[in-house]
């Protein structure tokens, strides 16, 4: 379970997590998951559906982390 106040990777990877959920996120908060997304996927600790999510899941947080940066 994530702290109060952090972000869970469970919870980015929850279909209930919406565009405006993904839009409010700090940029420290996406970049770990990010992070712990591609750690994930490198292990092969996920199934091949759950790293396809996870995929696509990433490519959302990258788009948006790169509009912060702008």
């Amino acid at each position: 379970m994530a702290e109060k106040g952090k972000l869970d990777i469970e919870q980015v990877l929850d279909e209930k997590f919406t565009e405006d959920k993904l839009k409010a996120l700090r940029f420290e908060d996406g970049l770990r998951v990010v992070e712990e997304l591609v750690a994930r996927v490198e292990t092969g600790s996920l199934s091949l559906e759950q790293a396809l999510q996870a995929y696509e899941r990433g490519a959302q947080l990258v788009e948006h982390l790169r509009s912060l940066l702008e």
